[in-house]
């Protein structure tokens, strides 16, 4: 039976099926409820996510909020509807049919679906309001490099969208990206920038990752799991299975952590998809991606003088660039630095942005503390590393190769591990 033919008869008999009833949810934290389906109180994901509820810019401009409105399901504001497992089953088998993801319903996925569902329904809201602002540029760079859409939902499992979280092992970001990796892909973490927390350049290096996971392992359910315990760590795991690419049979080898990541991607895959069935609606972002753009920076700037000359919210400003931590911009016209603007001040940025410079150049003379700050940062060290060359040091230190060489007086491009480069 072709594919759409398939896709057609599950969802008649999805119609068919379909009894929402408004009552309770399952109580998952009944003692009638196995062990390995109770959440545990220092579950990762639900920390991510209960972490992403108390940040303040959300908390003040995306208010949670407990009941929905305007469902065009027709349910009440109050309605919490609830779906029999048959009705679930089949709307999974027919989310399945148009993924490469091996997406399955199980007790696993299911206590997932009731945490994100029932439990989390004001975040979930929440969450669906900010993928407004970051699924199209997810959905972009996912399809620059030939990659399954549904993986932007993966952001939701790592960060719950929040772009300045930060993880117990130290990962950070909305792609959560530890130190390490952050580097491998050109991300370099520090005090006053941190590239993990630039939704930019952390998706264009989450995604070159997914594509490094896949030449590996050829099973996007292992891969999400690779990203999640490292690729070693899941070669080890299909190890121990006896050599075979089936998430399902190596999860038992798997890290505790990770066995739950596959389960709360699938159940995110659904509930997105059918988030209107459970009377979840998004609360709205306070911008979209659409009603944004990036401008170049070429010299000095903090983001307290940029936001009090162009009367723009300072906390908007700073929510809209989360990569910087100083909310200070070290930039020259050689080596500019983007940041990100609503499209209504960037007509009023480029006009004076001239002025802006010369002020600050002013104001940093009037400070020492500034003008220290300035001194440190152009003299800030790096160290070469086994693989690197001057172009990949460039990227990850935001400079021209040809800065770099002229602020370290290199006559060609040679460069050798354990070498000092000053970073312009």
């Amino acid at each position: 039976m072709p594919k759409t033919a398939l896709i057609l008869l599950l969802l008649l008999i999805q119609h068919a099926l379909l009894q929402a009833d408004n009552k309770p949810y399952p109580d998952t934290s009944s003692t009638a409820v196995s062990d390995e389906l109770r959440f545990r109180n220092d579950d990762p994901i639900m920390l991510m996510l209960d972490s992403m509820i108390n940040l303040s810019y959300l908390a003040k401009h995306m208010p949670l909020y407990a009941a929905s409105c305007g469902n065009p399901k027709g349910f009440c504001s109050d309605d919490i509807p609830y779906y029999t497992d048959s009705v679930i089953s089949v709307q999974m088998e027919a989310l399945n049919l148009s993924t490469p993801f091996d997406l399955i319903y199980n007790a696993q996925v299911q206590k997932f679906i009731d945490f994100y569902a029932y439990r989390r329904r004001a975040s979930v809201a929440r969450m669906l309001g900010l993928g407004r602002l970051y699924f199209p540029l997810f959905e972009e760079t996912l399809d620059k490099y030939n990659l399954p859409v549904e993986l932007k939902y993966l952001a939701i499992v790592e960060s719950a969208l929040n772009p300045v979280a930060v993880s117990r092992a130290g990962a950070v970001g909305l792609w959560q990206f530890m130190p390490s990796t952050g580097r491998l892909y050109g991300l370099t973490p520090g005090q006053g920038v941190d590239d993990r927390r630039d939704p930019f350049l952390a998706t264009d290096a989450a995604c070159r990752h997914f594509v490094d996971l896949y030449a590996r392992f050829g099973d996007w359910n292992l891969v999400l799991a690779a990203y999640n315990a490292g690729p070693g760590g899941v070669a080890r795991a299909v190890k121990k299975a006896g050599g075979v690419n089936d998430y399902w049979k190596v999860q038992p080898y798997l890290p505790r952590e990770t066995q739950s990541y596959v389960p709360a991607f699938i159940a995110v895959c659904y509930v997105m998809a059918h988030h209107q069935d459970f009377n979840i609606m998004p609360v709205s972002p306070p911008f979209d991606y659409y009603v944004l753009d990036t401008v170049a920076v070429r010299g000095y700037l903090t983001l307290d003088f940029l936001a009090e000359k162009m009367s723009m919210d300072r906390e908007s400003l700073g929510f809209l660039n989360p990569a910087l931590k100083s909310g200070i911009i070290y930039a020259t016209p050689e080596d500019p630095w983007y940041i990100t603007l609503p499209r209504q001040y960037v007509g009023t940025f480029i006009a004076n942005a001239d002025l802006y410079y010369e002020a600050m150049k002013e104001s940093s003379k009037a400070r020492p503390d500034e003008s220290a700050a300035v001194a440190k940062a152009k003299s800030k060290v790096h160290t070469v590393r086994k693989g690197e060359s001057l172009g990949v040091i460039a990227s990850k230190h935001h400079c021209s190769v040809t800065a770099l060489k002229k602020k370290n007086k290199l006559k060609s491009n040679t460069i050798h591990p354990g070498q000092k480069l000053y970073i312009p």
